[in-house]
Formats: C-alpha cells, structure tokens, sequence
C-alpha cells in the first residue's frame, strides 16, 4: 500500500475512500467546485448516478460509464494512482472539511489579489 505522500492532495485520499467505500457516496457533502481535478468532479458525478441506480460501483462499471476512451484512460491511470493509498475511512468527513477549507482560503486569496492590484469591482 502507499503510504501518506505529498505527492497525493486530500482529493486523493477522498476518492481513495470513495472507490473502496462505495457507499460513502450517500456522504459527501462538499460542492463539486471545491475539487481541483476534473477526473475527480466526473467520477463523483458517475458514482452518484452508478450507485443511485445499483447500490455499488466498482472499476468497471465507472469505466464503462465514460463514453471516450481518452476519459476511460484517464480514469483508469487515477484509479491505479489512488485505490492503494494507505487512507484512514474515519477521516472521510475531515478529508472533505479540508476541502472546503482551502476552497475558501483559496477564494479569500483572489480577492485579496483583486485587492491589492486595485481590480476589485
């Protein structure tokens, strides 16, 4: 298993969870905008709508919801990067409350940038 890395975001280990607990789809919280990964929105979404209609997804099935190859192959090079990281499942909830956090300290971020560069409107 991989071990924590800085190398791997809070996203990571979220989907992490995700992937290995499928029915923690029914518990995520956060809006789709704090992600920075757009495989991750995608696969959140997919998930929803797998595990909506099946109670569970798997590898597979995600898969062969993505419609072009390029995004199945995406999707599959995240997986292999994520499915084995060495996640904590109780941390589900507090992976999801750091991305909100720095969502937000992202967004005060540019607007102090705004600020500072006389832009705000």
């Amino acid at each position: 298993m991989k071990s924590y890395s800085t190398e791997y975001s809070t996203e990571d280990y979220l989907m992490s969870c995700l992937l290995q607990r499928p029915s923690l789809i029914n518990e995520i919280y956060v809006e789709p905008q704090v992600f920075q990964k757009s495989i991750v929105i995608k696969i959140i979404a997919i998930c929803k709508k797998l595990y909506e209609k099946n109670k569970d997804f798997d590898y597979i099935t995600i898969y062969d919801s993505f419609k072009e190859q390029k995004s199945k192959d995406i999707f599959t090079n995240y997986w292999a990067d994520v499915i084995n990281l060495d996640i904590k499942l109780g941390m589900f909830y507090e992976y999801q409350d750091t991305l909100i956090e720095n969502y937000k300290n992202k967004k005060i971020l540019e607007e102090f940038e705004k600020f500072k560069n006389n832009k705000i409107t």
